[in-house]
């Protein structure tokens, strides 16, 4: 009997120690003139990207190139390329509504941060974030310092919201949650589900990213690995990964099928902060953007 529970004991700890499975880089392209990328949406043949210490909303062609961009400042920010650490507003993600318009999120570390802007043709309306993040940390008993939303995708009627820090996916509905930033005293339903996540040399991946496949009920994420003392604070970069659950199978403690980010052997590690994605046939296409946190965003393409 003892020699059975020493053999499962045994082969549970290897099926631990696997190493993940991997996902392949087929291409990659330097960003160029788009610092930070954060985050990405891919809306027929344009990607929009935002960058978290950049005062533009980019476009770039499916090759990253050609790029045209659009403020999403203040007047007074016409030449800045990069805003200082300290004063940006640390744009992380952007998601698209399922009527058009684009959701561009401050992260929520830090004063600054708490800022949403929602662009539409010819309009850029900015509101301040401060009482939904401070009602999203009450909801789910976590310290201010504890938030850290750096992915947002959309569904039909629903808004996902990902915080790094605990590796939350948060769900809110989204016409409430416009009804209630416009003044309506009724916070919309919400419900948040914890995922777990992979591990690189004992450091835990962050959520990064994310999106819904369109005509799909399943969200694809970027999972970032960094040697990171706190939400504000850069680290050392491990490596990333991409994740995918359908939305209906989301709940507490669940363990979504995850694939780390391989490169060509000498290149650096890609520190993975936004995805898009796309069928075609049975090939998944996906679109990601990095940042190496020294000003340079490359976009990655990888097949699932």
């Amino acid at each position: 009997m003892l020699s059975r529970v020493f053999l499962l004991f045994v082969l549970l700890a290897a099926s631990c120690q696997r190493e993940p499975q991997q996902i392949h880089v087929r291409s990659r392209t330097l960003l160029n003139g788009i610092p930070s990328a954060s985050g990405i949406v891919r809306t027929g043949d344009t990607l929009y990207i935002c960058g978290d210490d950049a005062p533009w909303l980019f476009a770039v062609n499916h090759s990253g190139k050609e790029v045209r961009k659009k403020t999403l400042l203040s007047k007074g920010f016409e030449d800045v390329v990069r805003i200082p650490k300290a004063e940006k507003n640390d744009f992380e993600c952007i998601a698209e509504t399922t009527s058009g318009e684009l959701l561009i999120f401050g992260s929520g570390s830090s004063g600054k941060r708490n800022t949403l802007r929602i662009i539409s043709p010819g309009k850029v309306e900015e509101f301040d974030l401060t009482l939904l993040y401070a009602q999203i940390c009450e909801r789910l008993k976590i310290k201010r310092n504890k938030l850290n939303i750096e992915g947002a995708c959309c569904s039909e009627d629903k808004l996902w919201l990902l915080n790094r820090e605990d590796n939350r996916v948060i769900e809110l509905e989204i016409s409430g949650l416009f009804k209630w930033l416009s003044g309506s005293k009724t916070f919309p339903p919400m419900q948040s589900y914890r995922l777990k996540l992979p591990k690189l040399n004992g450091v835990r991946a962050g959520l990064s990213g994310a999106c819904i496949l369109p005509g799909t009920s399943r969200m694809f994420f970027t999972a970032s690995v960094e040697d990171k003392p706190d939400a504000v604070r850069d680290g050392a970069i491990l490596g990333s990964f991409i994740g995918t659950i359908d939305l209906t199978d989301l709940k507490d403690g669940v363990r979504p099928q995850c694939r780390q980010i391989v490169q060509v052997k000498g290149q650096r590690l890609a520190k993975a902060e936004g995805i898009t994605g796309h069928s075609t046939g049975n090939t998944i296409e996906l679109k990601v953007v990095t940042d190496n946190d020294d000003g340079l965003s490359e976009l990655l393409n990888l097949n699932w």
